[in-house]
């Protein structure tokens, strides 16, 4: 491995499991370490931030070039640098709270804001589905793609994609039993249109 290049060290990052080490020379280096110095070799890697975020615990922060750096700001540097992957804009939503917003070059975005970016880019995102589900209130509607979808019908449309996404099925039996504005019939037909089985 060159110990000069910066994706080897991510691809060396991602090759190890949360408690495994790899010995480089005379050190051993966690997955973390391993996206610190990919980051530290080159900093504009969105990658490496993004997996960095993974390795992160929430509440921990990682030093980079002798800064710490949350999860969130891991998610955040991703995003800015690449704003294109879908996973990047749902992972940065998962770390604030819904009245919350997060600065990404001169626009603030909310977390709901966040999950309908990654929605955009790749609707077919299960877990961004479910995600902008547990982010809207009850009769509170998000636009995606122009397309209104109120809290049920994201668990729906996650579940649609994933039938075995545990969450959605959780999410969607809470809201079920939240009270007046959930038409339960014609949701329910609408998810048997969907190929979800009762």
């Amino acid at each position: 491995m060159d110990p000069n290049c910066a994706m080897a060290w991510i691809n060396l990052g991602a090759s190890l499991g949360v408690a495994e080490t790899a010995k480089i020379g005379s050190q051993y280096h966690t997955k973390q370490e391993c996206y610190v110095q990919a980051l530290t070799l080159n900093p504009m890697h969105a990658d490496a931030w993004y997996n960095l975020g993974l390795s992160l615990v929430a509440g921990r922060t990682a030093q980079v070039k002798d800064q710490p750096y949350t999860q969130k700001q891991c998610y955040v540097q991703a995003v800015t640098l690449d704003s294109k992957i879908a996973d990047f804009w749902n992972r940065l939503g998962e770390c604030f709270a819904p009245e919350d917003a997060v600065q990404i070059g001169h626009q603030l975005y909310t977390q709901q804001q966040c999950y309908v970016q990654a929605l955009t880019l790749y609707p077919q995102h299960a877990d961004a589905w479910n995600n902008l589900g547990n982010s809207l209130g009850i009769g509170e509607v998000a636009h995606v793609q122009d397309q209104p979808c109120t809290k049920q019908q994201c668990y729906v449309q996650a579940l649609a994609l994933d039938p075995q996404h545990a969450d959605a099925w959780k999410s969607l039996g809470v809201s079920l039993n939240a009270g007046p504005g959930w038409d339960s019939d014609s949701h329910k037909a609408g998810m048997l249109r969907s190929g979800i089985d009762f």
